[in-house]
């Protein structure tokens, strides 16, 4: 006989040393692309000798499965994008010339 679950915590919860790890990992990743050490200094000193091995370990935050609109397939036009891009070159706003 199986007793229902009376504690602890919630199913998915992540517990505190993987969160700040996670916050950790966003920090010096920003500060990567910022060029400022802040709090986690050393970790950016290791991650700027260790490129590879950084994004390595950052990959792991990105989430595993994306969907698109209502839950269904991305749908992605090469045309929109390259539309985009022509705009950013001529100087157009961001907002798709608007």
């Amino acid at each position: 006989m199986t007793r229902a679950k009376s504690g602890g915590r919630q199913k998915g919860t992540p517990n505190k040393t993987t969160a700040m790890m996670k916050a950790a990992i966003e920090d010096v990743f920003q500060k990567l692309q910022d060029g400022d050490g802040g709090d986690n200094a050393h970790f950016l000193g290791w991650a700027k000798e260790n490129p590879t091995e950084f994004y390595k370990l950052s990959s792991k935050l990105l989430p595993l499965q994306l969907t698109g609109a209502d839950g269904g397939a991305i749908e992605l036009s090469i045309a929109d994008r390259i539309n985009r891009a022509r705009e950013r070159m001529n100087g157009k706003d961001q907002d798709h010339g608007e």
